[in-house]
């Protein structure tokens, strides 16, 4: 990707500010993305990743930002979108405090319109280090909340949201016998195939870790699929991808059995028109920036100082939300995604 094409595709998803850092003293290189910040400064994760390229690392990261600000704005926030990767994979950093102090002298750098959480590739330890060098910074060990990374409550509005799509597909909201395939056993994967199994769903799992895996069969009681294959192309009521995204292409879609897309990882589909395919085929799609909006909703809550009983009722809310995406969208006669952007563009007056 030439310097020209960056600024076309950032120009493209309406991207404010593109950053690039280097600490060659770490090996570190960053880059963070400031999407929007209409509502407030933004907000999102810090991803760790040995990204192949930094093409791959740029797409990611405005698209992650992207995401981040109509999350927030469909869900009410006062936040913006931003995002933060670091090229490196996070199993060969020798030491992380140093290397994690390094990233937070970088977040603290950009003044507050940056605010860094924990993502895919890092800890509530991680955060404690950038801690020391930022206060622009949640999902730490000292937040007053009790859960310090936020994956089980992204789980609860998984959860809340395929009980929605329930509702709207099956008549009711209750989960007892309803099929769901999980793509993805990793934090939010594993806590969703808990909270799953408890209200009574057929649950089937796969993860690239066989450990992963096999914790759920062991602790949850899960049904193991063999492939990814298996678990995304068998029929079942509701696919859940909850790993990384890109899953639903043009090569996919054809392939799925499945009733209706409900999962936690972030931008599920390859394009966006391949939401077309989904409609032809009579497949429900949950937007995933609404189905995973809990995690959001629960640091932004902490970071301002709110109730934990307030952020929770918030979480909660993410159950009608999701509903109203679906009426809205059939009365409105738009596809859901559309819908939803809608919602989230209406927030942010564009």
């Amino acid at each position: 990707m030439s310097d020209k094409d960056i600024f076309k595709f950032t120009q493209e998803l309406d991207c404010n500010e593109l950053h690039f850092f280097s600490e060659e003293e770490f090996g570190l290189h960053a880059i963070v993305a400031i999407h929007n910040t209409k509502l407030g400064p933004s907000l999102g994760g810090c991803r760790c990743y040995p990204y192949p390229t930094t093409y791959e690392a740029v797409v990611d990261v405005v698209r992650l930002a992207q995401g981040m600000t109509f999350k927030s704005a469909v869900s009410g926030l006062n936040l913006g979108g931003g995002k933060a990767v670091i090229l490196y994979d996070p199993e060969k950093i020798q030491d992380r405090d140093k290397f994690f102090k390094a990233f937070g002298r970088i977040v603290d750098s950009l003044n507050g319109k940056y605010i860094t959480a924990v993502d895919v590739g890092t800890t509530s330890q991680d955060m404690d280090s950038i801690r020391t060098q930022t206060r622009h910074v949640t999902s730490h060990n000292k937040v007053s909340y009790k859960e310090k990374d936020p994956s089980p409550i992204t789980a609860i509005g998984v959860l809340r949201s395929m009980q929605a799509t329930a509702k709207y597909m099956l008549g009711s909201d209750k989960l007892d016998g309803v099929r769901i395939n999980i793509q993805g056993l990793g934090h939010v994967g594993q806590y969703l195939a808990k909270l799953l199994i408890e209200h009574g769903a057929i649950v089937k799992g796969f993860d690239v870790r066989a450990d992963n895996i096999a914790s759920c069969v062991k602790n949850y009681g899960i049904i193991p699929c063999a492939s990814l294959d298996e678990i995304m192309f068998e029929d079942c009521d509701i696919f859940a991808p909850c790993a990384m995204g890109a899953v639903l292409s043009k090569e996919s879609i054809p392939k799925l059995r499945a009733k209706a897309v409900v999962g936690a990882a972030n931008n599920q589909l390859n394009y966006p028109d391949d939401i077309q395919l989904l409609n032809a085929k009579n497949i429900i799609y949950a937007p995933d920036f609404v189905v995973n909006a809990g995690g959001i909703i629960y640091v932004a809550g902490e970071y301002f100082g709110q109730t934990e009983i307030d952020t929770m009722n918030k979480v909660d809310e993410i159950y009608n939300i999701m509903l109203n995406i679906f009426k809205s969208a059939q009365a409105n006669s738009k596809d859901t995604q559309a819908q939803a952007y809608a919602i989230a563009k209406a927030r942010l007056g564009s």
